[in-house]
């Protein structure tokens, strides 16, 4: 929604699947809006505990692509 604080949880899992429980991790997104092709910032909060926020304010009601990344390398699914 354009304007308004969106706010997502990624919680990190081991190469063996299990809940990471520890911060630490490297965590980056990439927000490109699809309408302007500009990136969005995003901002990233270490709960750690394995969780971490993601936020980010849209600038527009276009259709957005989020990529994320745990150490360099793309979470399952990626991109949303």
């Amino acid at each position: 929604i354009r304007n308004r604080l969106t706010v997502l949880n990624l919680q990190t899992r081991s190469h063996l699947g299990e809940l990471r429980t520890t911060g630490g991790d490297n965590i980056q997104c990439c927000l490109i809006d699809t309408g302007t092709n500009q990136t969005v910032s995003c901002d990233i909060y270490d709960r750690q505990n394995g969780q971490y926020f993601i936020t980010y304010i849209a600038q527009s009601d276009n259709l957005h692509i989020l990529n994320v990344y745990v150490n360099n390398a793309p979470i399952k699914d990626n991109p949303f």
